[in-house]
């Protein structure tokens, strides 16, 4: 699964901490949902996903761009458009993901260090 996926919803997180708005994490339920019919172990997998200050991001590796958009639309017809973006970077060591593993392993030496 050579391409990284990042699927994009800028909000307006200047209250509730850069939390959304509660109707606006309504509708972030929805493309939740939608990601979670599209992703399928032989083509799609999600490594994580994040939200706050603004941004609410869901991650995925796959192996097809246009395979994932196709499964994709699918999955949100019938619904109103969503405001996201979705960008595609070949990463076929999984690089990002290990980044993220990277800094969780480099926090908890910080907090084991500081006990």
């Amino acid at each position: 699964m050579p391409w990284l996926t990042i699927v994009r919803w800028e909000y307006d997180g200047s209250e509730r901490n850069g939390m959304p708005q509660a109707e606006e994490n309504q509708r972030m339920l929805l493309l939740e949902m939608a990601l979670g019919h599209t992703e399928r172990p032989e083509f799609c997998v999600e490594a994580y996903r994040r939200v706050g200050a603004g941004v609410r991001e869901f991650v995925y590796y796959v192996t097809d761009r246009e395979k994932f958009l196709e499964k994709f639309n699918d999955s949100v017809a019938g619904n109103s458009r969503f405001p996201i973006k979705i960008n595609f970077y070949k990463d076929e060591t999984w690089s990002d993901f290990q980044d993220l593993i990277d800094d969780f392993n480099s926090a908890e030496t910080v907090i084991s260090a500081s006990r």
